[in-house]
């Protein structure tokens, strides 16, 4: 019966219809059972709502108790403020942000946070949010990435000048090697980046004796040390090779990240994904590419 509730519940809130959200969840005894997870994905029904962007079922099933006693995270662990990044729900975002400022700080299985989530999906007004209720700027996910790595791979100009005006280490390697300039889209990017730096008064060059606190194992290998260039070298590269496109990047990686030269992209790349590939690995890639298919 709880069971049956519940589906009707989640549909009622995947609809956006707040009286029948209303009158199915007066018929819960306990908090427990309103905020039942869907097994198969974790999701709760104020969840489901906040995806849809239904802000009065999200207020509706806050009032009656739903995430009082534990936040809402679904089977990656993703919280409702993660989800209404990826979605776009601005005004659900600010409700709930607001009303359970806890959440703010919370990770998820890949190591993002809401800003890293929000900084991803260029959602620079939930990034202001985020800092207004202090979040933290330089938090790195399990790949080592900022905030302004996320960013600074999707072009995202917005999202990266704030995080830049509020003070995003721009030093930080993730295990890689690489800094966000090094994840930049596009060199039109990577100059906006130093652009906003110097409007800022930041200094790469004198900041870079904090480089090594942030440094992770992985970016002490050989060659992520051979490929990664000096904050002062970043600022001043005038040979950076152009990036490829998003199409040959990923016919790129498509063709290659699951043959037998997967081990050396994932070695110079350092990423998941082909936005995620840093533009100038790219010549070093196809040197090693070469080299490999002289053996």
């Amino acid at each position: 019966m709880i069971e049956q509730k519940s589906q009707r519940l989640m549909a009622a809130c995947t609809e956006g219809n707040l009286e029948l959200v209303n009158r199915i969840a007066s018929k819960f005894e306990s908090t427990e059972e309103l905020c039942e997870a869907e097994p198969s994905t974790g999701y709760t029904p104020l969840m489901m709502a906040a995806r849809h962007g239904h802000l009065e079922i999200v207020e509706a099933l806050i009032r009656l108790g739903h995430d009082s006693t534990e936040i809402s995270r679904d089977s990656s662990n993703n919280n409702i403020l993660m989800i209404a990044a990826e979605h776009g729900q601005l005004d659900v975002f600010e409700t709930y942000a607001n009303k359970f400022p806890r959440s703010v700080q919370m990770s998820n299985k890949q190591g993002w946070t809401p800003l890293i989530a929000a900084a991803r999906y260029g959602a620079a007004k939930m990034v202001e949010i985020l800092l207004h209720l202090g979040a933290d700027l330089n938090h790195r996910d399990e790949e080592g990435s900022t905030a302004l790595h996320h960013s600074a791979a999707y072009g995202h100009l917005q999202t990266i000048s704030l995080l830049i005006e509020k003070g995003s280490n721009a030093t930080i390697k993730n295990n890689g090697g690489w800094t966000a300039q090094d994840f930049a889209f596009s060199d039109k990017v990577s100059a906006y980046m130093e652009d906003c730096w110097r409007s800022s008064g930041t200094n790469l060059a004198s900041s870079a004796s904090s480089m090594s606190s942030f440094d992770s194992a992985d970016s002490q290998d050989s060659i992520h040390n051979t490929l990664s260039p000096s904050p002062t070298a970043m600022m001043q590269r005038p040979s950076r090779p152009s990036p490829l496109s998003s199409a040959t990047r990923k016919e790129s990686w498509t063709s290659l990240s699951q043959g037998p030269l997967s081990p050396i992209l994932a070695t110079i790349a350092g990423a998941t994904s082909p936005r995620l590939m840093p533009s100038n690995a790219w010549s070093e890639f196809k040197r090693v590419v070469v080299k490999q298919q002289l053996h």
